[in-house]
């Protein structure tokens, strides 16, 4: 049987045919070897999604100091932080119709309580042979600079920590054929949970002698789901009232900033932009992500590393841990805290290196 599969191989077509991974252990040391099997711009097309591996066959416990109860077939950590449980099924395994349902509940139940950050650190650095080049392959994974890894790490971890604690979690069903009584299991969950990603992963195989594709699709990315979980068309000002009580007090004192410093605004489906004309977008504020973020790190390229370095610091003492280098965000909560730092130190002087930095643009 064919479905209609094609590869052109030196001016050859060969037909590509369906073809089974020989047991459960294949598939799950494929995707070990190449993450990104797991199609992070299906999952998210507006941020794709990018994998940090933490541990194959990690062990979990169902209380406190006891021993561990599961093996999870792999944990992988986004780069927001949200902790990703893949369970691996053959489709020709009967327990992928009921029982690996049941099963994932029982690892999402209990990675939130018997999870400590710590373990979960401690599996990357034995992956990585030691803390320092685990720190650096977080920063390849956030895409800042390896000599700022040892902070980017503290806060990666901080904020794993903080979706763990949540219950801020993706469980991924992957197999190479999903059911169609699993799929409609899966996309009921996806839609009824609000903090919890709910998705099935099928990874097909096509063959012709030594020559393989790979095709991988997602189950379970529908409307509802996206509604519930804020990934919708909802308007702005829904979004707003979903947010933080700290989010939304920061929105109002952005927008009475704008108005004293003539600042104007743009608002999109999921934020609001504050803009300049010589600046163009200064600060965006994300209702859905509880955060603002600004544009720090391309000034350096520009002569003005003495202004990034400044910002930054300030930047450090509002956040309370170091930011990121290209586009730091700071939390609202922590915002609100410092308002009055941020308003008279950081603003003027990221608003005039930013007029600088569009001067030298020009030239």
């Amino acid at each position: 049987m064919t479905e209609g599969m094609f590869l052109i191989d030196d001016g050859e077509l060969r037909e590509m045919s369906p073809g089974a991974y020989v047991n459960e252990d294949e598939l799950q040391s494929l995707i070990a070897r190449y993450p990104d099997l797991i199609p992070g711009a299906l999952l998210d097309p507006e941020d794709p999604r990018r994998w940090l591996p933490i541990a194959r066959e990690p062990g979990l416990a169902t209380g406190h100091g006891e021993p561990d109860r599961f093996c999870v077939d792999h944990l992988f950590v986004d780069q927001d932080g949200i902790p990703t449980i893949v369970e691996v099924k053959r489709s020709s395994d009967t327990r992928i119709r009921r029982e690996v349902v049941g099963q994932m509940f029982d690892y999402a139940a209990n990675s939130v309580r018997y999870w400590p950050v710590s373990r979960l650190r401690g599996w990357l650095a034995e992956q990585h042979d030691g803390e320092e080049a685990a720190a650096r392959r977080i920063a390849e994974l956030l895409q800042v600079p390896a000599e700022k890894s040892a902070a980017v790490a503290e806060d990666f971890w901080r904020r794993v920590d903080r979706n763990l604690k949540a219950g801020r979690l993706r469980l991924l069903f992957v197999a190479d054929e999903i059911p169609r009584e699993l799929a409609r299991i899966i996309e009921f969950l996806n839609e009824q949970m609000q903090d919890t990603e709910v998705l099935g992963i099928a990874i097909r195989r096509h063959s012709s002698g030594s020559a393989h594709v790979i095709a991988p699709t997602v189950i379970g990315k529908t409307t509802a789901a996206d509604a519930v979980k804020g990934k919708d068309d909802l308007p702005l000002s829904e979004h707003v009232r979903r947010s933080s009580p700290a989010t939304q007090r920061v929105g109002d004192l952005l927008h009475a900033l704008a108005g004293r410093r003539g600042w104007d605004i743009q608002e999109a489906a999921k934020s609001r932009r504050y803009v300049t004309a010589p600046t163009a977008n200064l600060i965006t504020w994300y209702p859905t992500n509880n955060a603002i973020e600004m544009y720090v790190g391309f000034m350096g390229d520009l002569g003005l590393a003495d202004e990034v370095g400044r910002l930054r610091d300030l930047l450090s003492r509002i956040r309370g841990t170091e930011p990121s280098y290209k586009r730091p965000n700071v939390g609202c909560e922590e915002l609100l805290e410092n308002w009055d730092l941020f308003v008279s130190e950081f603003v003027p002087l990221y608003e005039s290196s930013r007029i600088r930095a569009a001067e030298l643009q020009s030239h």
